[in-house]
């Protein structure tokens, strides 16, 4: 390491430059200073550990130059040449050295003042005697070892050896008792740990050590799993290969021939159930329809390339254009077509039709076919082609671990071994890490490096760096070997036979062809000519442009997947015994998470850039499936021939369907998926929520509770002497003496035998872990503080509140006293002085004055002796170490109880008022720190790991919608519930690893002991209140993901109609709950003023808050006989107020709008006010609005001839946005449908009523629909599907307030008006949803269609007004 630096002004005595730097453990360090101007000494000091505020701090120092009378080692080199110790260099040796492994030191330089630079060369710069001179110097610093080679142990050894003053860079000095080849501690190659292997294979003990061979075990058991499931599936993908003859377009044999390659996508459920049909244009006409089917081989699956044969009548010319269908059958019809590749057999010309869409009804277009023009060079080349081939192509075959999933079927490289291979790979990884690991933690880190006046720790060492060179050298030659293999291997040669004895399959085919010998000549003919494509010499010359191994090189590659998985799996379970289970746990932890981590992410990213790359660099997508040439069986040939001479050519007539068949498939389309997607949503949040109560539970137990209850009734105990009665100072320290310390500290049993072993509570269960301590917070004798001008005479001084700011850092003497050194820079710390500030890094408390900050001042009761703890109190007491600046002392300790493994982490807090009582306060914390002591705790740690899977794909899935819909996500509530769940899982996956990443601290022997003494209770307390954080974020998370539970009830009629009672009443709701809010804060405000000073739990104005809630949700409070008159007369008052009146309120609100109550009639009246009235001449009453009847229908006739003048106004308006609506009307016109009319407009939302046959003179019930998310509509004409579409207005909402015209369009708002738009007719029932009404909702009959009420707009609620000659008459709805 070499920096460089400049010193402190001369002046800044106190003050000094530091450099950090990291070194290990039995290594010398040499520091070299070099002054940038001559004749001017340097101070260097240094200190091990944390970095020093003072200067007093550090450990060592050292003035350079050493002077000339110093005893500088020297070495004679012959007779003229001696080597001697530079002057400036301060050499320490390794034995001088920490026992730590690993350690920092923080090395201080200061130049020497002239002042104090003693026989100092008069000629210096005359800048060295003024106070602000500074001093550039250059600081080299080094370790070095000297190692020896062990032939006995067979490894390195530095026994014996040490460095010398003599070392630099250029020249390695070692200092050796003994006769040994020895060297630098410098190694270029990292040696792994050693094995004994004879040793481990005697001490094998899988009982006590069992984890490494139960993971080689599990990792066996998955391959396994996944070998049967593999080759399951490679049967599978051996009947998608092959080239399918299909039926030519004539009796007969065809003279000329096309190969098509259908390539479909690899997006999820991109295959098709379909029957699927072609049609080819050449400029020498059309061939087809023709139907592409195999009885034989599964085709259009994910990520298939299917192969067809078509032979034709005729030539075609050069194709410029395919027109490929479905008939959209099956369970599974959506079909993405990626793409087709057509050659013409009788020149090799290739023809590419790119498609890269759906071909579904509810996707895109909402079309079933597509027509696809020849694509060029160009569009072939472009970067989004090529980068989705390459990216495809990386991921599917290139990427081993993804390719197990995604490898195409025309690959040799089968899954079988691909899963092989992994497992190779896998277990190559596991032993060489195990080999290493550890390794680098014996070499020092490299130093930081300066940038920018920042320290930055370069984050990789030269031992780390050579470990994975050295790891990726052993890893991956022998996998790269296997791989190759297996992809490279040429087919066994039993698979050529047929072609062989094609004369002899000749002869017998003539029996199944049963034909005449003519035929036979023109069979083998044909056969000649249909194996051509495919013939021997054809795939010789395709495989040329790849390197093939003989066949039986596949046997190589077996073997060694077998030997390379057996030899690592044999030393990595040696090197698990040789470490022991803890060391091997360790291991495996951090193997399998940065495994997966790699995996999961790193890789992708690698292959996502490395297809970036090839993208920018080739600019040509692979070809790897179109070059694929797939065999064609002789009896396959035969079969065809047979088929051709017993059946005759049946001319397909299939057409794409038309606008209204696409219409009903896509309503039934929409129908199964609705119904598919609340199944699937469904199982998903069940088995989400299932999983959040398991891991939300299984950690608990009720043992908790009880040992919290315990240790809160033992500090409570005592009588007059319990925490709960302290008030002062006095009862405090009684407390401690009467209560803690025997509680705590009473080593005996009932009979006087003392207890063994100790530590134990009283209650003969509990644990003491580690020392019980005292820390007390004080706030700093402050002059802000003044006193009132009448008392400034009689008092001297007066003491603040307690805050960040007024709180004291000093350090005193004993009894608080101002020691000569007590704010000098050289003050001792004394970690067992109760009068000297120390600082930690500890969690704010917050009590019930104030909040409490890290640090303070300590008394640490080690001795666990009543004895020894009432002598401290003792000294403690009379001392005045809490007096009148004190404002909180707390004790602190950890409780541990072996029977039930729970830790209690206590902090007892008394806070000191400036008004002289003491409050007392209990928390405790009771968690579990021993976690996978139980089959159980594995569990949920799996249960953990399912919920972190739930998590990601809930929050990629949510994060598509947001995508997709925007803004409108958030104006949905059930939208917020999912963002709302989405960031509280991800909250609780960071929080979860976090405290896991804490906990994993205390599983080892030695976790409750390591540390420095004043540390311990800070690791538990942190470990205690990262898992409530923990507790608290999973309460949320499993309240709001029980609430979503409700959205999937909303098929459920009472939930709908809970659901739309709210919203309609969110309005009156809103405003009543502000009067709500007003009416409480002002009885708020009268108890806050009135019962400040009297009454607990009314200051400050929080605490009347919630006693005034208590209050109101039926917690009786009692007045003290203080306010025996405003006390019973506020409460009555209050409570009568909000139970009686207001509480009542809101169940009236909710009851009339939750529909049980009647109908409920909103209108509004013109200026003029409008006439009310009620008629009961008839037996019962009838309500009247002027001189319509309200409850009853109403049609509103539009008569011709056509103006501006003839509408109707709708009184009514939209609450809210809408991103999915439902709107229906009834109607009669015999107007001509030559006119495309604009019967309502909403918002630049039109409802076209030009195609169905509405135009007759009759009545006609008519429903639109929309919906944001993906703008699909339908139209409905009498309860059938009239049209269809999507894509419309896509993330579009109408927005809330508008203005609803009858019998016009608008051209701006309630007007603008034009004659020729004008609606002649009749119109009734115009209501509106706020959602998607299903076909079975719409109806089919006029009993459904009679029965319509909107949820948003309802006509026999809603007033309409009628302008011109336009008239209202009483409606009977019925065809």
């Amino acid at each position: 390491m070499t920096e460089l630096g400049t010193t402190e002004p001369s002046w800044k005595k106190n003050t000094i430059r530091t450099h950090q730097f990291n070194t290990t453990q039995g290594k010398s360090l040499h520091i070299t200073v070099t002054p940038h101007l001559a004749n001017v000494s340097v101070r260097l000091l240094l200190k091990q550990g944390q970095e020093p505020v003072r200067i007093d701090e550090f450990d060592r120092n050292i003035t350079l130059p050493l002077p000339d009378d110093a005893d500088l080692y020297t070495l004679s080199l012959g007779q003229t040449e001696t080597l001697t110790a530079d002057r400036w260099t301060w050499f320490i040796p390794g034995s001088d050295v920490g026992d730590s492994v690993e350690y920092t030191y923080y090395l201080g330089v200061q130049h020497v003042p002239l002042t104090e630079g003693g026989d100092v060369t008069p000629s210096v710069s005359p800048e060295y005697r003024g106070e602000n001179f500074t001093l550039n110097y250059t600081v080299e610093i080094y370790s070095t070892q000297c190692l020896y080679f062990n032939e006995e142990i067979e490894d390195f050894r530095s026994d014996g050896c040490q460095p010398g003053p003599l070392t630099n860079t250029s020249l390695s000095h070692c200092r050796c008792d003994h006769l040994t080849a020895f060297g630098s501690g410098f190694q270029f190659f990292i040696a792994p740990n050693k094995l004994n292997i004879l040793k481990a294979f005697q001490t094998l003990n899988f009982k006590e050590n069992p984890v490494v061979l139960i993971a080689l075990s599990v990792v066996v058991g998955i391959y396994l799993l996944t070998v049967i499931w593999a080759w399951r599936k490679d049967r599978q993908d051996s009947k998608k290969v092959g080239a399918t003859i299909l039926r030519g377009d004539q009796n007969g044999f065809n003279d000329h021939f096309y190969q098509i390659i259908v390539l479909t996508g690899s997006r999820s459920q991109s295959s098709t159930s379909a029957r699927v049909f072609l049609t080819l244009i050449g400029e020498g006409g059309k061939s087809g329809p023709h139907e592409l089917e195999d009885n034989n081989r599964t085709i259009f699956r994910e990520g298939g390339v299917d192969t067809f044969i078509l032979p034709t009548s005729r030539h075609l010319g050069s194709l410029y254009a395919v027109h490929v269908w479905h008939d959209n059958t099956g369970p599974c019809p959506s079909w993405f077509l990626d793409k087709i590749i057509l050659q013409d057999l009788s020149d090799g010309k290739k023809y590419s039709f790119l498609c890269q869409r759906w071909l579904a009804v509810e996707e895109g277009d909402g079309r079933v076919d597509c027509l696809l023009s020849s694509a060029t060079d160009k569009q072939i080349s472009t970067l989004s082609q090529v980068f989705s081939s390459q990216t495809s192509k990386a991921f599917n075959d290139g990427h081993l671990w993804c390719s197990v999933v995604g490898r195409p079927a025309y690959s040799p490289f089968t899954r079988v071994q691909r899963v092989s291979c992994c497992l190779s790979l896998l277990l190559c990884t596991m032993v060489t890490n195990i080999m290493f690991f550890g390794r680098e933690a014996d070499f020092s880190k490299p130093p930081p490096v300066d940038i920018l006046g920042f320290k930055v720790q370069i984050p990789i060492s030269w031992a780390q760096l050579m470990i994975g060179v050295q790891s990726c050298l052993i890893i991956f030659p022998i996998n790269l070997v296997i791989v190759e293999i297996f992809r490279h291997v040429a087919s066994p040669p039993e698979k050529k036979a047929k072609d062989q004895n094609i004369s002899s399959d000749s002869s017998t085919s003539s029996d199944v062809i049963d034909v005449e010998e003519i035929e036979l000549q023109k069979v083998d003919k044909a056969w000649d000519f249909y194996r051509q494509p495919y013939s021997d010499n054809k795939m010789a010359e395709d495989k040329r442009k790849g390197w093939i191994l003989p066949w039986w090189c596949v046997f190589i590659a077996w073997f060694l997947v077998f030997a390379s998985c057996f030899l690592s799996a044999l030393f990595t379970i040696l090197y698990g015994q040789e470490y022991g289970r803890e060391k091997a746990e360790a291991w495996l932890f951090i193997f399998f998470t940065s495994f997966f981590t790699d995996l999961l992410i790193l890789q992708p990213v690698k292959v996502v850039l490395l297809a970036i790359g090839l993208t920018l660099v080739l600019r040509k997508p692979h070809d790897d499936a179109e070059n694929q040439s797939p065999t064609l069986d002789y009896d396959e040939v035969c079969a065809y021939l047979s088929t051709i001479k017993a059946t005759p050519v049946k001319k397909c007539h299939e057409e794409p369907p038309d606008s209204t068949k696409l219409a009903e498939m896509r309503v039934r389309r929409f129908v199964e998926i609705s119904m598919k997607g609340a199944l699937y949503e469904f199982a998903f949040y069940f088995l989400f929520v299932l999983v959040l109560a398991v891991i939300a539970n299984g950690p608990r137990d009720t043992g908790m509770f009880h040992m919290t209850q315990n240790l809160r009734q033992t500090m409570n105990n005592g009588d007059d002497y319990s925490f709960k009665k302290i008030n002062d100072v006095q009862s405090f320290w009684n407390f401690i003496r009467y209560t803690l310390t025997p509680a705590l500290y009473g080593n005996q049993w009932y009979n006087g035998d003392s207890r063994e072993p100790g530590g134990f509570m009283t209650d003969k269960t509990s644990y003491v872990v580690g020392p019980v301590r005292l820390r007390q917070l004080r706030v700093a004798k402050d002059s802000s503080c003044k006193l009132a001008e009448p008392v400034e005479g009689i008092f001297l001084d007066c003491t603040n509140a307690y805050s960040y700011l007024t709180q004291d850092s000093s350090s005193y003497g004993m009894g608080w006293s101002e020691t000569p050194h007590a704010n000098a820079s050289s003050l001792v710390q004394n970690e067992t002085n109760p009068w000297v500030y120390r600082h930690s890094a500890d969690i704010p408390v917050v009590g019930t004055h104030s909040t409490y900050w890290d640090g303070g001042y300590y008394v640490t009761l080690a001795n666990t002796t009543p004895t020894a703890v009432l002598a401290t109190v003792a000294q403690l007491e009379p001392s005045g170490w809490i007096d009148r600046y004190t404002r909180a002392v707390f004790i602190e300790m950890t409780i541990y109880n072996p029977h039930a493994n729970l830790f209690s982490v206590l902090n007892l807090l008394t806070e000191f008022t400036t008004v002289g009582n003491a409050y007392p306060r209990v928390d405790i914390t009771t968690v579990r720190l021993y976690r996978f002591q139980t089959i159980w705790a594995w569990v949920v740690v799996g249960f953990e790991g399912v919920f972190i899977i739930f998590t990601l794909y809930f929050a990629f899935r949510e994060l598509d919608y947001i995508v997709k819909l925007r803004s409108l996500y958030l104006k949905t509530f059930w939208g917020c519930v999912e963002l709302s769940l989405v960031t509280l899982s991800l909250a609780e996956v960071g929080v979860m690893l976090y405290t896991l990443y804490i906990v994993l601290e205390f599983q080892s022997k030695q976790g409750t002991n390591t540390g420095p003494v004043e540390r311990t209770f800070e690791k538990y307390r942190r470990a205690a209140y990262w898992d409530q954080i923990n507790t608290y974020v999973l309460g949320c998370l499993v309240s709001v993901g029980t609430l979503k539970l409700l959205h999937l009830l909303r098929f459920n009629k009472h939930v709908v109609l809970g659901a739309d009672t709210i919203k309609k009443a969110a309005g009156p709701l809103s405003g009543f709950f502000l009067i709500f809010t007003l009416v409480f804060i002002a009885f708020a405000m009268f108890a806050a003023l009135v019962f400040c000073t009297t009454e607990e739990g009314f200051s400050p104005f929080v605490a009347t808050l919630e006693t005034m809630l208590t209050i109101l949700l039926g917690k009786f409070y009692e007045m003290s006989d203080r306010d025996r008159i405003m006390g019973p007369l506020f409460t009555f008052t209050f409570i009568t107020f909000f139970q009686w009146i207001l509480i009542t309120m809101v169940v009236a609100i909710i009851d009339v709008y939750s529909g049980y109550t009647g109908l409920y009639y909103r209108f509004s009246c013109p200026s003029n006010g409008c006439r009310l009235s009620i008629d009961s001449s008839e037996g019962s009453e009838q309500l009247y609005l002027d001189g319509y009847v309200l409850g009853d229908s109403q049609k509103i006739i539009f008569p011709g001839p056509r103006d501006t003048d003839k509408h109707a106004r709708m009184e009514a308006t939209l609450p809210e946005d809408l991103t999915n609506f439902t709107l229906c009307v009834h109607m009669r016109s015999n107007m001509s449908s030559s006119n495309k009319i604009s019967l309502l407009y909403v918002q630049n939302i039109y409802v076209l009523m030009a195609d169905p046959p509405v135009w007759d003179g009759e009545w006609h019930a008519i429903c639109t629909t929309w919906r944001s998310s993906d703008g699909a509509w339908q139209l409905y004409a009498d309860g059938a599907l009239a049209d269809s579409g999507s894509g419309f207005n896509v993330g579009g909402r109408v927005g809330r307030g508008g203005t609803w015209i009858l019998g016009q369009d608008q051209d701006e708002v309630g007007g603008g008006f034009v004659a020729e738009q004008a609606f002649t007719g009749e119109l009734s029932e115009v209501n509106l949803w706020d959602r998607v009404l299903s076909p079975a909702e719409i109806g089919a009959d006029w009993a459904a269609f009679c029965n319509y009420h909107g949820n948003v707009i309802d006509w026999e609620t809603t007033r309409i007004a009628i302008f011109g000659e336009t008239r209202r008459e009483e409606y009977q709805c019925s065809k």
